[in-house]
């Protein structure tokens, strides 16, 4: 498995970041109704669906690969904490079944958010420094 995406997935992401937003949007809106459940993966969501919206000129754009190296950067930090906790939830059994659920999925997301903006990233770069 490689880490970086294809244009193509790039593009589908970018295409459709206003659903993505829109989905993550609604998740956040039932998990305050049902106490909490949806809230992590719908902020992931939210944040993944931005990330697509942002960086539509990623192909052309000289000089995007700062920004998408930033975010690459928060969304690796918050990788890390996410996954630390999970796993330290698992193995002091802590909180219930559906939380743990919603944190999968939301570290999922964030995961695959990480692989599009390191692809942006890269292939950004190349553009910038070829002349």
């Amino acid at each position: 498995m490689t880490f970086l995406m294809t244009p193509a997935k790039i593009d589908s992401i970018i295409r459709r970041y206003r659903w993505w937003m829109l989905g993550g949007a609604s998740l956040m809106f039932l998990g305050f109704k049902t106490d909490g459940f949806g809230v992590v993966t719908g902020f992931m969501a939210i944040w993944f669906g931005a990330c697509g919206g942002t960086f539509g000129a990623w192909r052309c754009d000289r000089g995007l690969w700062m920004l998408s190296a930033l975010f690459l950067t928060i969304a690796l930090f918050c990788y890390a904490g996410f996954t630390y906790g999970h796993i330290s939830d698992i193995i002091h059994h802590r909180g219930g079944i559906a939380g743990m659920i919603d944190l999968s999925f939301g570290i999922s997301l964030l995961g695959m958010q990480s692989r599009f903006l390191l692809t942006v990233t890269a292939s950004n770069w190349k553009l910038t420094h070829k002349l």
